[in-house]
């Protein structure tokens, strides 16, 4: 994951549509949970949207690179 890499989110209250934006933030540590690396990351919107409200659960389609 890398600070610019674009981003595709879906909100489960609104699963036909996507909004796009990018990585703006990157935790500084990435601890392990249950066996996995869990990073924290903020995704900037393009475009602001009414819909799209803090507390809203989501699913991230992120672009990385190996």
């Amino acid at each position: 994951v890398s600070l610019g890499a674009p981003a595709q989110i879906t909100l489960t209250a609104y699963p036909r549509r996507e909004w796009r934006g990018k990585v703006s933030w990157i935790a500084p540590v990435a601890p392990l949970q249950g066996g996995e690396r869990v990073v924290t990351i903020r995704v900037s919107l393009n475009a602001p949207d009414p819909l799209v409200k803090p507390g809203l659960s989501a699913k991230l389609r992120l672009k990385i690179s190996s």
